[in-house]
């Protein structure tokens, strides 16, 4: 399950879902229904693994949770992001 937060200077949202599909070109993700998507572009983006410094405002405490296992960070020219987490699986 992957916490997927995508977000500029003017919107955020959040989304639970798993990856539906990866090229390196785009990236396709299902919400809790197949009906709630998220697709990206990878035009142009650069992607970086984040600690805690490098988070946007707020994240700090999301990256804190002891459920969350990876973090990547995505990043546009323009300031656009996508942050995905993946949570630990649950025993």
């Amino acid at each position: 399950m992957l916490r997927m937060v995508f977000g500029s200077d003017h919107v955020q949202m959040t989304l639970h879902g798993t990856l539906a599909n990866v090229t390196a070109e785009s990236i396709w993700a299902h919400g809790a229904s197949k009906e709630e998507n998220l697709k990206v572009s990878l035009v142009g983006a650069r992607f970086a693994f984040v600690d805690e410094r490098g988070l946007p405002p707020g994240f700090k405490e999301v990256l804190a949770l002891a459920h969350l296992d990876e973090v990547i960070s995505i990043v546009w020219p323009d300031g656009t992001r996508l942050t995905v987490m993946l949570e630990k699986e649950k025993p």
